[in-house]
C-alpha cells in the first residue's frame, strides 16, 4: 500500500487495541474484532463492574499509544523520503508485547517503497537530443567537464569571494538571489523555462485542436437541422479547411450572441459567402482553395497585428496600474534584484545577459504605481525604473543597437527630462545612427542642465569631446565625397558620350544600381584608365559589338510597363524596414566608407532581390542581376529612354543605399545607375 494508506491502517490498528484492552467483551475479544492477545491475561473481574486491563498493561498501552501517535508525522516523512521509520515494520499487538515484559524486537532488512517519478514534470528527451532538436538553452563546454562541478561545490564551500551566501541563512531572499546568479544556475533555471515555455505552447494548441474536434462535432449536429438547401450548398465544399473556418466563425456567433445557428446561416450575407466560395472552389479545385486560404491567413494576420498596436496603445494610454504598499514592495525588490543581476554580468562582460536582466526588470517597473499621496515611494520607482532604462541605453550602445539605446532614452526623459546622463546616451545613440544635427542639440540640452551644478567642468568637458568628435567625422566624410567626385570626373562619368558599356556579372553584383548591391570602384587602377586614349576606348567598343548583339538576341526582356512594375517591386523591397535597418548597420559598421560599403552590400542586397528575380523569371544570382539590368537600360538608356522611368529608377538606387539622412547615396559616385 502507499505510505499514506499505511499510516491510517496503523492508526486504526493501535485505536482498535487500545480500545479492546480498556474494554473487552466477557469472552476476552475485543470490541474492533481484534483476537485475542495470547501473552496477556486479564484478571477476573467483579460481576457488575466493567472489565479492566492490569496496570502495567494499561501502562503500556498508553506508552505505546502515545508514543505512535508522536512519530506518526515523522515515519511519513521518512517513508516520503525513502529511509527506514522507527517501528513501521511492528504490528500492534507485539509493539504492546514488548512494552509489558520488556523485549526487544529484532530488526529485519527493510527497503523503502519505490517511487513512482512524477512524468508531467520529466524533460522528454537528453541533453544533447534537446539541444539539437528542440533548441534547449546549450551547456557551456567547461560544464560538460565531469569534474566541474566538484570543483565547484569546493570553491562554495570554503571561497567567501566566489560564494557570497556562506553565512547567511536560507530564508534571506538575497540567498536565493545569489544563487540564481550562478552560472550553472542560469542554465538550468532557462533550460527549465524553456521546458515550461515549450510545454505550455503544446497543451495551448491541443486545447485550440480539442476545442476544432468539439465544434467540429457539435457543427456538424447543427448542419443537420439547417434547410435542406444549405445542405446541398456546403455538403461538396465541406471538406476544404475555408468553409470550416467560415461555419465555425458562424457557429461561434451563435454562441456568443444566442442566436440560433441555422438562422445565422440562412442571413443573405453568409449565404452570400458559402456560394462565391461554391463557385471559386468548383471552378478552381484545390488551388483555388489555398489560394483563398492564404487570403484568409493575410487578413488574420493583419487583423491580429492591428490588435496587437491597440492594445499596446491602449496601454500607453492607460499609464501605470495602482497598487498598494505591499504590492510595491515586491515590485520594488524584484526590480533591484533585475538590476543586480545585470550590473554582475555586466561586470563579467555578459552584455547580452546585462541586457535582458535589464528589460526583465523594465517589464515589471513600466506597469505600476503607488498612490499619488505616497510621494517618496513613486519616486522610489521612478528612480529605479530611470537606472533600469539608462543601463538599457548603455548596454544596447555597446552592442550597437542604436534604435533600442535611443528609445530607453526618451523613456526616461519623459520621466525627468534634466537627467543628463539619458541625454548624453541618447546623443551617442544618434552618433551611431549618423544624425549628428539631433546630437548637438542633446549636447546644448546637456549644458543647459550642467548650470548650476558641482560637476559642470566635467560635463562641459564631455559635450566638448563629442563635438570635436563629430567635427572630425564630417569633415573626414566631406573629404572622402571630394575624393570620390574627383574619381567619377577622371573616370569620364559626366562625358555625354559615356552611354552603357558591358560590363561582366561580377561588375554587376558591385556596380548594379537598383538591381544590384551597390555602386562599387573598378578594380583597376585608376592611373591606368586615366591614361587610355579616345582611340583605345573606341577600338575595344567596337570589338565588343559583336558580342553585344549576339547577347541582345538570347537575353530577357521586358515592357516599359513592366519596366514600372518591375521598379516598383525593388521599391518595396529595399524600403523593407529589416533591410534599412541592415544597411544602416553596415553603413556605421563599415565608417561610412563608400568602397567598403560597395564590397560588403552584395551579399545583403541579395536576400532582398533574390524573390524579385525569380518573380520576373531571372536567375537569382549576379548574372540574373546583370541580365535584369540590362533589360532596365532598353528603357532609361539609349535613343528610347523614358525620362520619368530613369528618374524612378534613380529614386530606386538611393532607396538601396540606406535611410536618406545617413546620405549613402551622395557619399558613393555620382551616376552610379547604369540604366
Amino acid at each position: 500500500k502507499p505510505p499514506a494508506a499505511v499510516l491510517r491502517a496503523q492508526g486504526r490498528w493501535i485505536r482498535a487495541v487500545c480500545g479492546g484492552m480498556a474494554g473487552c467483551d466477557s469472552d476476552g475479544e475485543s470490541e474492533g474484532s481484534m483476537p485475542a492477545l495470547e501473552p496477556l491475561e486479564a484478571p477476573v473481574a467483579d460481576e457488575g463492574a466493567a472489565p479492566t486491563a492490569p496496570p502495567a498493561v494499561a501502562e503500556a498501552v498508553i506508552r505505546a499509544r502515545r508514543r505512535k501517535e508522536e512519530s506518526l508525522e515523522e515515519d511519513a516523512v521518512q517513508q516520503l523520503q525513502g529511509s527506514k521509520p522507527e517501528d513501521s515494520s511492528l504490528p500492534a499487538f507485539r509493539i504492546v508485547h514488548n512494552e509489558v515484559h520488556g523485549e526487544e524486537e529484532e530488526e529485519e532488512d527493510w527497503e523503502p517503497p519505490e517511487k513512482e517519478p512524477d512524468l508531467t514534470m520529466l524533460q522528454p528527451c537528453d541533453d544533447e537530443t534537446c539541444e539539437k532538436e528542440f533548441g534547449y538553452p546549450k551547456w557551456p563546454k567547461e560544464m560538460k567537464d565531469p569534474n566541474y562541478f566538484k570543483k565547484e561545490l569546493e570553491r562554495m564551500r570554503t571561497d567567501p569571494r566566489y560564494n557570497k551566501n556562506l553565512g547567511k541563512a536560507a530564508k534571506d531572499q538575497e540567498f536565493w538571489n545569489e544563487a540564481a546568479r550562478m552560472p550553472w544556475a542560469k542554465v538550468l533555471l532557462r533550460k527549465e523555462q524553456h521546458w515550461t515555455d515549450r510545454r505550455n505552447v503544446w497543451l495551448e494548441q491541443y486545447n485550440t485542436v480539442m476545442q476544432a474536434n468539439r465544434g467540429r462535432e457539435y457543427m456538424g449536429e447543427l448542419l443537420e437541422e439547417c434547410p435542406m438547401d444549405i445542405k446541398r450548398l456546403v455538403a461538396p465544399i465541406a471538406k476544404y479547411k475555408i468553409v470550416e473556418s467560415l461555419l465555425l466563425s458562424v457557429y461561434r456567433e451563435s454562441e456568443e450572441t444566442g442566436v440560433p445557428f441555422d438562422e445565422l446561416m440562412r442571413r443573405p450575407e453568409t449565404l452570400s459567402e458559402l456560394h462565391c466560395a461554391r463557385q471559386r472552389l468548383d471552378a478552381g479545385g484545390d488551388e483555388e482553395a489555398q489560394r483563398l486560404q492564404d487570403e484568409m491567413d493575410e487578413m488574420v494576420r493583419r487583423a491580429q497585428e492591428e490588435l496587437a498596436e491597440e492594445r499596446k496603445r491602449e496601454e500607453k494610454e492607460r499609464g501605470r496600474i495602482l497598487i498598494d504598499m505591499q504590492g510595491l514592495k515586491i515590485a520594488l525588490d524584484f526590480g533591484q534584484k533585475c538590476k543586480k543581476d545585470g550590473l554582475v554580468e555586466w561586470e563579467r562582460g555578459n552584455y547580452e545577459e546585462a541586457i535582458a536582466s535589464w528589460r526583465q526588470g523594465d517589464e515589471t517597473l513600466r506597469k505600476f504605481r503607488a498612490p499619488r499621496k505616497s510621494v517618496n515611494e513613486n519616486m522610489m520607482l521612478v528612480d529605479l525604473h530611470s537606472a533600469v532604462l539608462k543601463n538599457i541605453a548603455q548596454a544596447a550602445i555597446k552592442l550597437e543597437r542604436w534604435g533600442e539605446a535611443a528609445e530607453a532614452a526618451d523613456r526616461v526623459l519623459e520621466m525627468n527630462s534634466d537627467d543628463h546622463k539619458a541625454w548624453f546616451r541618447k546623443a551617442c545613440a544618434l552618433e551611431g545612427m549618423g544624425n549628428f544635427t539631433d546630437a548637438r542639440l542633446c549636447l546644448e540640452r546637456i549644458e543647459e542642465i550642467a548650470v548650476g551644478r558641482a560637476d559642470r567642468d566635467r560635463l562641459m568637458k564631455d559635450c566638448q569631446t563629442k563635438r570635436e568628435k563629430y567635427r572630425a567625422s564630417e569633415e573626414r566624410h566631406a573629404q572622402e565625397q571630394q575624393r570620390m567626385l574627383k574619381r567619377g570626373l577622371r573616370r569620364g562619368v559626366f562625358s555625354i558620350d559615356r552611354g552603357g558599356q558591358p560590363l561582366d556579372s561580377q561588375d554587376a553584383s558591385t556596380q548594379g544600381g537598383a538591381v544590384s548591391s551597390g555602386a562599387g570602384a573598378s578594380p583597376e587602377p585608376l592611373a591606368a584608365e586615366s591614361e587610355r586614349s579616345a582611340e583605345d576606348r573606341g577600338q575595344r567598343d567596337t570589338e565588343a559589338e559583336p558580342q553585344e548583339a549576339a547577347e541582345k538576341k538570347d537575353r530577357k526582356r521586358i515592357t516599359r510597363d513592366g519596366a514600372w512594375d518591375l521598379l516598383a517591386d525593388l521599391e518595396e523591397a529595399y524600403k523593407d524596414p529589416w533591410f534599412v535597418k541592415r544597411v544602416d548597420k553596415l553603413i556605421v559598421d563599415v565608417m561610412f566608407d563608400p568602397r567598403r560599403f560597395t564590397e560588403h552590400l552584395a551579399p545583403v542586397a541579395l536576400d532582398v532581390q533574390r524573390p524579385v528575380l525569380e518573380k520576373w523569371g531571372f536567375e537569382p544570382s549576379a548574372d540574373g542581376l546583370l541580365e535584369m539590368r540590362r533589360a532596365l537600360q532598353d528603357h532609361t538608356q539609349g535613343p528610347k529612354k523614358d525620362a520619368a522611368l530613369a528618374e524612378r529608377a534613380e529614386a530606386v538606387t538611393k532607396a538601396l543605399y540606406g535611410s536618406p539622412q545617413l546620405n549613402m547615396y551622395e557619399r558613393i559616385m555620382v551616376g552610379a545607375c547604369p540604366w
